[in-house]
């Protein structure tokens, strides 16, 4: 078909890659024109952001076993090749009673079609722990759990979930979100 300039502005005629490569700029392009589905991402580019927190105290009263903080958060990735930066801050408070010991261990998880996956746990509660020889002591501070899972593979979506276990007897208090403090979770789709 020939090239035609019609005389209501529009041209027919041009055929898919029939215009000259480098033509068509940033200018030409209507704004919003270039959707997310088009564009091509550089590795550790950043396609998608999740949050989601919470101030609601967490009081750990399964001793021995793991406990869900309960903030749960969920992301689908836009790519099976895309991995996704996992980034936690856990507020934590121990109590300890005289001659007592306490701490947590942190587990992060990703649940996809029904399977869920453990991805980091800790291997002793030594990032959380307090020890009191004499009188009663208190502990409060944050943990930062820093995750990036490259084995996610998939365009389903995928929830992420951090759990507890708190390491010490009924006489001592756990809890996370402790105060209204916020526990929080930042889920991020890199290109890869």
């Amino acid at each position: 078909m020939a090239i035609s300039i019609n005389g209501n502005g529009t041209i027919t005629g041009i055929s898919t890659g029939g215009l000259p490569d480098g033509c068509v700029d940033t200018d030409t392009l209507a704004a919003g024109a270039a959707t997310q589905a088009k564009r091509t991402y550089a590795n550790d580019e950043v396609i998608q952001t999740k949050y989601n927190s919470t101030t609601t105290a967490v009081n750990m009263t399964s001793y021995g076993s793991y406990q869900e903080i309960g903030f749960a958060t969920s992301i689908t990735p836009t790519s099976s090749s895309s991995d996704i930066m996992v980034l936690c801050d856990l507020p934590w408070d121990l109590y300890t009673a005289s001659g007592g010991e306490a701490g947590i261990r942190f587990k992060l998880t990703r649940t996809v079609s029904g399977t869920e996956t453990t991805l980091y746990e800790d291997a002793s509660a030594a990032s959380t722990y307090n020890y009191s020889s004499s009188g009663a002591t208190q502990v409060r501070a944050s943990r930062i759990i820093n995750f990036k899972d490259t084995s996610i593979s998939t365009t389903s979506a995928a929830t992420y979930k951090v759990y507890c276990l708190p390491v010490n007897t009924s006489s001592n208090s756990t809890k996370v979100a402790t105060n209204s403090t916020l526990a929080s979770m930042i889920l991020i789709e890199v290109a890869a």
